[in-house]
């Protein structure tokens, strides 16, 4: 996740978005969903029916408008042959202003 226009850096709490690779490959699932959380738990963004590229990673893309200084969470479920949604992933970080 790069940084957005007007903030400076994403400070990161935990390992890179790249770092959860091996759990979508792991996983067998029919699609995912991606959410982004503020620290109060509103959500202000969410993507559905996303599928790994070739490397068994997902791409993001949103509005860099969403993210202000502050921290979030983006999570990631995935969907069950069954069409259930089961957690995969959170990753928490911290927009700065500089």
């Amino acid at each position: 996740m790069t940084p957005c226009s007007g903030i400076r850096r994403v400070d990161r709490h935990h390992p890179t978005l790249q770092d959860y690779t091996q759990v979508f490959a792991t996983k067998r699932l029919q699609s995912y969903r991606a959410t982004l959380l503020t620290a109060d738990d509103q959500r202000i963004w969410s993507a559905s029916n996303l599928q790994p590229n070739t490397r068994e990673g997902l791409a993001l893309s949103l509005n860099s408008n969403l993210i202000k200084p502050g921290t979030y969470q983006l999570t990631f479920e995935g969907v069950t042959s069954r069409g259930r949604y089961v957690p995969v992933a959170k990753y928490p970080f911290r927009a700065i202003r500089e």
